[in-house]
């Protein structure tokens, strides 16, 4: 078992020290013969090179970006929308609301029972409460499925 995670330990550190490496590896800019315009992390075998810094890192577009249809942060145009940014347990997080709030509407619709939450006993709905949790289905569905 030691020896398990002696070597587990091992692949880690190596795995952490190649992106360490990696990630301040130099950059060359260097022109052929035929007057081509390089750019690489080696320098060329022959001929001169300038070493320039490695380009900007560019971040994937968030996951809230992608469900909404691509939009990226610029492409928004209201405030609320731009302060609408989530983290990807967020995102998760209302994709579950989303899903549960159509499955509540939808039962709403068809059904004339519920399950009570507090103490789980089914009752029957009268079209005030009906008209209410369909109401409140609506407005959950509106909030998390963007």
């Amino acid at each position: 078992m030691q020896v398990k995670l002696t070597f587990l330990r091992l692949i880690l550190a190596l795995i952490a020290s190649g992106f360490a490496v990696s990630a301040g590896a130099a950059m060359y800019k260097w022109t052929d013969s035929e007057g081509n315009v390089h750019y690489t992390q080696t320098p060329p075998e022959e001929g001169e090179a300038a070493e320039i810094p490695p380009p900007p890192r560019v971040n994937p577009p968030a996951t809230s970006d992608l469900l909404n249809g691509g939009a990226t942060t610029g492409d928004r145009n209201t405030p609320e929308e731009k302060e609408a940014e989530l983290s990807p347990e967020q995102v998760v997080a209302y994709q579950r609301n989303c899903e549960a709030a159509k499955a509540n509407l939808e039962l709403y619709k068809t059904s004339d029972r519920i399950k009570q939450a507090d103490d789980g006993k089914v009752v029957a709905m009268d079209e005030e409460l009906r008209g209410k949790k369909m109401q409140q289905a609506e407005e959950q569905i509106k909030k998390y499925c963007k």
